[in-house]
């Protein structure tokens, strides 16, 4: 399967692992989205007289803003997207629009609101990694992939053979295979490596 045949929310986790090819994907999705929302905010207010450039590039610019709050709207990103670039749109209207004194609010989140992000669903983007639990299994090995190669990464903080104890875990290995396949590492030991592995790749999205 190619990126582009990649759901929003997969390809939003790429993207937090470094995958610039995911984040031209969603760039260009976004940008095409964007396109129909200025044409339904246009269709709304036709004598405006505001650029239609500018409402593109408000669009684009909300796209950034979610990019920032991704782990929190992994699965509403596309709905809080649009809630923000509406908003940020009519707001320019009411200021720019020689015609529209005053656009009514819009029922929504504004852009920089933190407390609003409360009603959309929130997810552990570290659970879709660790658990494996995609539907489609193209796109979950696909995912798995990209993750592999991150944590063979020099970015991610953990000793080599540390890593390959991990990355073993990953590949689905129980604990009881984990002491015969590396006898140098006890129980606890096992225990302390996957929850550090877990905790750093949470670490990718949360920035702690």
């Amino acid at each position: 399967m190619k990126l582009e045949g990649l759901r929003d929310e997969d390809l939003l986790f790429l993207v937090e692992i470094q995958s610039n090819q995911a984040l031209q994907v969603l760039r260009e999705r976004y940008n095409r989205k964007s396109f129909y929302v200025v044409k339904d905010m246009l269709d709304q207010f036709p004598d405006s007289g505001v650029s239609v450039d500018a409402l593109l590039n408000i669009c684009v610019e909300s796209f950034e803003k979610a990019l920032k709050k991704v782990d929190r709207i992994l699965n509403s990103f596309s709905t809080y997207w649009r809630k923000i670039s509406k908003h940020a749109m009519q707001e320019y209207l009411t200021n720019n629009s020689y015609t529209i004194s005053k656009v009514s609010p819009f029922m929504g989140v504004s852009i920089d609101s933190e407390v609003d992000l409360d009603e959309f669903d929130k997810v552990t983007i570290c659970d879709v990694i660790c658990d494996r639990n995609q539907e489609n299994k193209d796109t979950e090995d696909l995912i798995f992939d990209e993750v592999i190669k991150y944590i063979k990464n020099d970015k991610f903080k953990m000793k080599i053979n540390d890593k390959e104890v991990f990355i073993t875990y990953m590949n689905g290995y129980e604990i009881p295979e984990l002491e015969i396949a590396f006898p140098n590492y006890s129980k606890y030991k096992l225990y302390r490596v996957i929850r550090n592995g877990r905790k750093l790749l949470k670490g990718i999205f949360t920035n702690k």
